[in-house]
């Protein structure tokens, strides 16, 4: 599911709307599913065997289209000229689709309550059963059958090939009762690409 249809089917009975039970696996990408007040074409509810919402699944880092802030009365009126509020952020799930093809590990994502957890980094290190990749790959994750109704979240980059190196460092300095300067992490890639970051 490429960031399955909101409108008209949030909060829909699963008959109308896609659902663990339209197929043996399925896998959904959310990425513009907003609330009200935001309009967003997507929905944010869960709707597959493992839901993934990058970047917190509404708004895409590198679209610069509105997504307006609304009252429900005002969407209908707007929803016939949605293209051009969050038409990239809609598109971009299947453009992380095809990159996840290219990038077999380049769309880790963590099992979370919500992005605000994620991004406070509460929901680090995977759990022992591991963490499912985004997109093409999801398939491979031994228990993707298992964890209906979970959110999986992760951080992409703002341009292609969208994926993003993750890691999460603890750097703890002692001995030292004054310390100044820089700290400078330099991460390797298997292909010697590299990145720095201070």
């Amino acid at each position: 599911g490429l960031d399955p249809a909101g409108p008209y089917f949030e909060g829909t009975p699963p008959e109308v709307r896609l659902d663990p039970s339209d197929a043996n696996f399925v896998d959904v990408i959310h990425t513009n599913a907003a609330h009200f007040p935001a309009a967003g074409l997507g929905m944010y509810n869960t709707t597959g065997h493992l839901d993934f919402y990058p970047n917190g699944g509404t708004v895409m880092p590198g679209c610069t289209d509105l997504i307006p802030d609304m009252k429900k009365s005002d969407f209908e009126a707007i929803i016939a000229d949605a293209t051009i509020f969050g038409g990239c952020h809609h598109s971009r799930s299947h453009e992380f689709y095809f990159e996840s093809i290219l990038y077999p590990t380049g769309f880790l994502s963590y099992p979370c309550e919500t992005y605000k957890s994620f991004e406070e980094g509460d929901c680090f290190p995977c759990p022992q059963e591991g963490c499912p990749m985004m997109g093409h790959y999801a398939d491979r994750f031994p228990d993707k059958l298992k964890r209906v109704n979970q959110k999986y979240f992760l951080n992409t980059a703002a341009d292609e090939p969208f994926a993003t190196w993750r890691q999460k460092v603890f750097i703890k300095l002692s001995g030292v009762k004054k310390t100044s300067g820089d700290i400078n992490l330099v991460f390797h890639d298997t292909q010697g690409h590299t990145k720095e970051y201070e």
